[in-house]
């Protein structure tokens, strides 16, 4: 494949390795060395003649490529840290078209980089363990694809340690929101100016998600690029270095070098090579790499070289295990990261995206993507709204249309309320490095307030293993910590609720009833309603363990948690559910907590899990006695043929229902009292709006009536085809 403006990444050529016993080795390795050092002299001198807009024509028939070794020969700087002493590290050459040996130091790598706790107090080791709290910094995309040496690279650090150094800028001028792409772009452009009157060489590095939900706002950010480089252009510097060089990477489930513009700034070509990402359709976003592979190929011979990063994105990328390894990598190159992404979801990872459905079906729909949390670990508990105000199935088919009022927050887990910052990874990659995170609050987005006005709630932003460490002095944050990360193991949509229903196969999905006899009605429905306990029981089991981890009793057996879902009915007998007082379940740590949003989290998370079991015990006792003979033989005598459950006053449950929805209620109002006009409060609220029992509502549905003259049927109409965002 021929070479263009990619070859501008000059880099010092990888030194030979001579075996002093052979000399004919040696004699071709220098051979072969000089003549690959002329042909990238030639390449770099044909390149020069070349528009730069050309290397985008080039890359863009690249489009499906998977990974930058299938688009050049980069050779890519890998700093590996032999020890922990400070000694310089072991400078490897890296050629990505080639396949190499994994040194044995790191031939055990793996998705997530893990430290070695061995030596840590064993109240660390405790942290340490909660595999499912730790993977929200560390998750990546599960694929049955291999490794390319870029992915092996990022997988690499400092014997796996963090960063944990200071901030080099402070979240309170570092953290930003805007709704206007081209105003996130001034803001960060202000800065590169500054950075300009650096008198060393400089390089900008834009990076940019090559999703297709971002086509708008790469023209919207072009115009203001230009004028950035028009100005550049025209203020030469005196000195050996008048102009920074400029790159362009896009990124998705691979990274694509689109050109580099060396010497006089190429305005125009530079903001066209923007609007001409080419589409990455994978979904995945792999945005650690590619600021790695970005940096990475600066050469490193001048010490003084100063590096400008500029991430663009809309999501908080699919390889965030880099994390750590980016930052060391970055504040040893003098590298500063700037990152324009999204606003994340509120203590969760998964979050939906506005997205206007091409012609002819013109609408705007939610997708799944991944932007959040916003905090290092998960801290919300995964627990569903039952009831929402239209008919949508939110546990059915990939699309959410977007246009169902402003109660539409998202499904059960309220997906669309949005915290006022931005993921955890990006925001601290940015932090750490001296620069920026801009958030977007793009259409459709629902952000609940501005950082501003939360900024007593905003999260930490140290490494992740520093936060680990300090969970365990704070036996409050840690429950609400272990207690998120249990109920996240598994995904809890609420039950059906309407029976018989189906649900349409074309958009949108709506629910709609069916109609059957009395007899064939009454003969189904305790399968139909079996199937919604089976799911019932285990999220049972597992919210009565989360539960007594926010009593801080974290030696609460397991055993129930670990039992399968598919047991029989009996084993709710295995469940014991006790009185819950609010003087119980408020400990002294709660009242020693400075922290106002770890005491939100504590309030409404417990709050909303025992309004959950209380919820979950009465619909399993509701379906026991509709499932009855007494209840069969009634349904038949009356005719009925449909039921509905409805949210109702009234309990099964007896004492120790009535106590836990007491005590649900208290909590949950003392967060919408306490922290008013926040996410948490919202929350809280949405709680609040249904009581807690369940009430099953009978009734008869008519036959549906024949059609004398049945009117044709029409196809269906056609299914929209859905991106990976």
């Amino acid at each position: 494949m021929m070479k263009l403006d990619i070859d501008a990444f000059d880099s010092d050529p990888p030194k030979p390795m001579v075996d002093p016993s052979n000399q004919l080795t040696s004699f071709l390795t220098s051979v072969l060395l000089h003549c690959a050092m002329l042909i990238v002299l030639a390449l770099m001198v044909v390149s020069d003649r070349i528009p730069f807009t050309q290397v985008v024509g080039l890359y863009a028939r690249h489009a499906e490529a998977e990974s930058a070794v299938e688009l050049a020969s980069l050779e890519v700087e890998v700093n590996l840290q032999e020890n922990t002493s400070g000694a310089d590290s072991e400078l490897l050459m890296v050629d990505l078209q080639s396949q190499i040996d994994v040194p044995n130091e790191i031939n055990d790598l793996s998705d997530q980089v893990t430290p070695d706790l061995s030596m840590q107090p064993n109240h660390i080791r405790k942290i340490a363990r909660l595999s499912d709290a730790l993977a929200i910094t560390t998750d990546s995309q599960s694929t049955n694809r291999s490794k390319t040496i870029a992915e092996l690279m990022t997988s690499l650090s400092k014997n796996g340690e963090s960063y944990n150094g200071p901030l080099l800028k402070d979240p309170r001028d570092g953290v930003r929101q805007t709704r206007i792409p081209a105003d996130a772009a001034r803001g960060i452009l202000d800065q590169l100016r500054e950075a300009n009157d650096h008198d060393g060489p400089i390089w900008i590095l834009w990076v940019m998600d090559a999703s297709i939900s971002l086509v708008d706002e790469r023209k919207q950010l072009a115009p203001v690029v230009k004028t950035f480089y028009d100005e550049l252009k025209l203020a030469k510097k005196p000195g050996a270095f008048p102009w920074p060089t400029t790159a362009v990477f896009a990124f998705g489930q691979g990274v694509m070098p689109l050109g580099v513009n060396k010497g006089i700034p190429k305005p125009e070509e530079i903001a066209n090579t923007i609007i001409n990402v080419p589409i990455d359709e994978s979904g995945v976003e792999n945005v650690m790499t590619a600021v790695s592979l970005a940096v990475a190929n600066v050469p490193f011979k001048n010490p003084n070289t100063r590096i400008e990063v500029v991430v663009w994105s809309d999501e908080s990328g699919d390889d965030s295990n880099a994390l750590e390894n980016v930052i060391l990598l970055c504040r040893r190159r003098n590298a500063r990261v700037h990152v324009v992404g999204p606003l994340s979801v509120l203590g969760m990872r998964k979050g939906l995206q506005q997205f206007t459905l091409p012609i002819p079906f013109n609408q705007p729909i939610l997708l799944p993507v991944d932007r959040g949390p916003d905090s290092a670990f998960p801290e919300r508990a995964a627990l569903p709204y039952w009831y929402e105000s239209t008919d949508i199935d939110w546990g059915n088919g990939p699309i959410i249309p977007a246009n169902l009022g402003p109660n539409n927050f998202g499904g059960p887990h309220r997906q669309r309320l949005l915290a006022p910052s931005g993921p955890y990874g990006l925001t601290r990659l940015a932090l750490a490095t001296g620069g920026t995170f801009t958030a977007i609050n793009r259409p459709g987005d629902i952000a609940a307030a501005t950082r501003e006005e939360l900024f007593d709630y905003m999260p930490d932003y140290r490494s992740a293993l520093e936060i680990a460490y300090d969970i365990d002095q704070y036996p409050l944050r840690r429950a609400v910590i272990e207690a998120a990360a249990l109920t996240g193991t598994a995904e809890y949509w609420p039950p059906r609720m309407n029976y018989p229903s189906s649900t349409s196969l074309v958009f949108p999905y709506r629910t709609v009833g069916r109609y059957l006899t009395p007899q064939r009605f009454a003969q189904r429905l305790p399968d139909d309603l079996e199937v919604s306990v089976k799911r019932l029981r285990h999220a049972q089991r597992v919210i009565e363990q989360a539960i007594q981890i926010m009593m801080l009793r974290f030696d609460y057996p397991k055993s129930a948690s670990n039992q399968s879902s598919s047991e029989s009915s009996s084993e709710e007998a295995d469940i014991v559910m006790h009185e819950v007082s609010l003087d119980q379940v408020t400990p002294s740590e709660y009242h020693r907590e400075q922290s106002p949003r770890w005491k939100a989290w504590y309030d409404l998370n417990l709050g909303r899990l025992l309004a959950h079991s209380v919820r979950i015990h009465e619909f399993i006792l509701n379906c026991e006695m509709l499932a009855s003979p007494q209840s069969r033989t009634m349904m038949l005598n009356q005719g009925f043929n449909q039921l509905k459950m409805v949210s109702s006053q009234d309990m099964k449950g007896g004492p120790v229902s009535v106590t836990r929805v007491k005590t649900a209620v208290q909590l949950l109002e003392r967060v919408v009292r306490e922290h008013p006009d926040t996410p948490w409060g919202d929350l809280a609220t949405w709680e609040l709006e249904h009581p807690v029992g369940v009430e099953p509502v009978l009734s008869v549905r008519p036959p549906p009536r024949r059609v004398a003259s049945p009117i044709p049927r029409r196809p269906p109409p056609p299914r929209p085809t859905l991106p990976r965002l």
